[in-house]
């Protein structure tokens, strides 16, 4: 899998490592994922960078990964590994875990779901994973009122650190 940057500016020693182990040294919760040594690497900087900012009392701004991949390739593990790891460095405290299948499943409702996603992890200063967040915009008989509520939740809860997974061929379209 592959994963797109949380800051432009990630800069940690780990990703310029080619040992798989330095990766898991750094965030022991990559323990139970085999292989996607460079995706271990990016989300171990990438977790780093956060870290930093909460220590150097800085916003955390945008936190917003995007992991894609193919089928079974460790996604929403490594998405999972990453909130733990935040949680675990005191960035954030728990995190929210959204499946699109679930938040779709009701069109009249799922604006609001995802609402209230965004809003309890910013009340409980919890990260959210959206899992198959392709599925937002593919499931959605309001397409464009959907995506306008997407995007105004990303604006309105810029603090909240937000992973994305989905397929990547998906995820661009």
């Amino acid at each position: 899998c592959v994963i797109k940057d949380a800051y432009d500016d990630v800069a940690c020693e780990c990703i310029l490592e080619s040992d798989e182990n330095r990766a898991v040294a750094i965030l022991p919760e990559f323990n139970g994922i085999v292989g996607q040594v460079k995706a271990k690497q990016k989300a171990a900087s990438n977790v780093a960078a956060a870290e930093q900012r909460v220590n150097n009392d800085e916003a955390l701004g945008e936190f917003n990964v995007v992991i894609v991949g193919a089928s079974g390739t460790c996604k929403t593990t490594l998405a999972r590994a990453m909130m733990k790891a935040l949680d675990t460095k005191g960035v954030i405290t728990g995190s929210i875990e959204v499946g699109c299948e679930e938040l779709m499943r009701d069109a009249k409702t799922s604006v609001g779901k995802l609402n209230d996603a965004f809003q309890t992890a910013q009340t409980q200063k919890a990260g959210l994973v959206i899992d198959e967040a392709y599925l937002l915009f593919q499931c959605s008989r309001d397409h464009t009122k959907f995506k306008g509520a997407f995007l105004a939740n990303l604006n309105k809860y810029e603090g909240v650190p937000l992973i994305l997974t989905g397929y990547e061929k998906d995820m661009r379209d």
